[in-house]
């Protein structure tokens, strides 16, 4: 954390960056209620790992709240508009590429809907665990 908090302090971006600790309850949901995109885990490569399926971007996308992550991931694709893949790796993050992204999706579409539609049909247990009950009967 320290390491960030200089790196603001650095850059002076104190105005554009905030850093609220541990939150839960109403407090976290008025941030996610106060949020317009979101950022998954963009790190996996340090790791040694190339696909994953954290819980977060499932939230995100219950939620409406567009998101960039940075691995391969079993729920999301090309093919959701409301979700930006970046590479897994140690290049920068090209930021024109994700303002491009916020704009397409906040472009006269009711994405929310759309996510909250794609969590309900896709992200439950029962739509997830369907594949492994198919193959048991």
């Amino acid at each position: 954390m320290q390491y960030y908090k200089k790196l603001v302090k650095e850059y002076q971006l104190y105005r554009h960056v905030i850093f609220r600790g541990q939150l839960s309850g109403e407090s976290l949901d008025a941030m996610y209620d106060d949020s317009d995109i979101a950022i998954g885990s963009l790190g996996f490569y340090k790791y040694g790992y190339q696909s994953g399926a954290p819980i977060k971007l499932r939230e995100y996308c219950a939620r409406g709240i567009p998101f960039v992550y940075g691995y391969d991931d079993i729920s999301f694709n090309e093919n959701n508009y409301f979700a930006h893949r970046v590479s897994n790796d140690s290049e920068p993050i090209d930021i024109q590429e994700i303002i491009d992204f916020y704009e397409t999706v906040y472009n006269d579409r009711d994405f929310v809907k759309d996510m909250r539609q794609y969590a309900l049909t896709s992200l439950t247990w029962d739509s997830i665990l369907q594949p492994v009950i198919d193959y048991l009967k």
